[in-house]
């Protein structure tokens, strides 16, 4: 069985991996084998599609509920499931900015030392 590759956006072969493509980010960016490029999965997600899922996550669960049925909360799932599959396939990957993602580390440790130092001091008293 042939395994899918996905193209790097630095030298546009196709060698980078389902895996790769999958768990690549701007924290954890994939590596192009032939190239050694950094890159990760485009967010191509819309502000429509930000508002349906705000709205329509509450409006699908009080449907079900109403209707006393699973039915529009299984169809829900297959439409993101199905929609994140096609995004997963069919969107490019994009090139890393490395000194942004090195701010994205900075940030994410100075919030976890900041949730040490909260859950500590509620954790040994005022």
């Amino acid at each position: 069985m042939k395994m899918m590759k996905h193209k790097c956006p630095h030298c546009n072969k196709k060698v980078i991996s389902n895996w790769g493509k999958f768990n690549s980010s701007a924290l954890h960016p994939a590596i192009c084998p032939s190239c050694g490029g950094y890159s990760k999965q485009h967010y191509a997600g819309t502000a429509l599609e930000s508002l349906l899922v705000t709205f329509g996550v509450p409006v699908v669960l009080l449907w079900s509920l109403f209707a006393k049925t699973w039915w529009p909360v299984f169809a829900t799932v297959l439409v993101v499931i199905s929609s994140g599959i096609l995004k997963f396939l069919y969107v490019p990957m994009v090139v890393v900015d490395l000194q942004a993602a090195k701010n994205y580390h900075w940030f994410a440790f100075g919030c976890l030392v900041i949730v040490l130092a909260w859950v500590s001091y509620e954790a040994l008293g005022s």
